[in-house]
């Protein structure tokens, strides 16, 4: 069997134009993908004790927080008529397991954290997390 020109074209081309179709497919995967910003939203000083508050309710709000290391820290979840998993609290790391009331705000000590540590917090699901990271 032959090949001609025009057969030889014609494959080049198609290969160029799948070539093109996938490259472009990944950069616009790339571009859609999610940055995962760490916020101090929510991080204030009272009397030399930070404070990180987070709101609970159908997730975490912020979820993924910048703290300040070695400084006492209390973790303060604020709830509003909330009645799904975030309405239980799970930080493995504190041994923390317990229910928030529907409305209300809930203080955790934290204690001072080294920088580079991370605390993880879960809702009883495991379907919505938030981060805390010192530095």
């Amino acid at each position: 069997m032959k090949i001609n020109k025009k057969q030889t074209l014609q494959v080049s081309v198609l290969i160029f134009a799948f070539l093109s179709v996938a490259v472009a497919g990944v950069l616009l995967a790339k571009s859609n993908a999610t940055v995962v910003e760490y916020t101090n939203k929510g991080v204030r000083l009272e009397s030399g004790v930070q404070v990180i508050s987070i709101k609970a309710g159908l997730g975490y709000a912020p979820n993924r927080i910048l703290a300040q290391a070695n400084i006492p820290t209390r973790l303060d979840i604020e709830t509003n008529n909330t009645y799904d998993c975030t309405a239980y609290l799970n930080i493995p790391k504190l041994n923390v397991k317990e229910f928030l009331p529907p409305t209300g705000v809930t203080q955790v000590q934290l204690e001072s954290r080294a920088s580079g540590e991370e605390i993880e917090g879960y809702c009883g699901s495991d379907t919505y997390k938030f981060i805390i990271k010192f530095s």
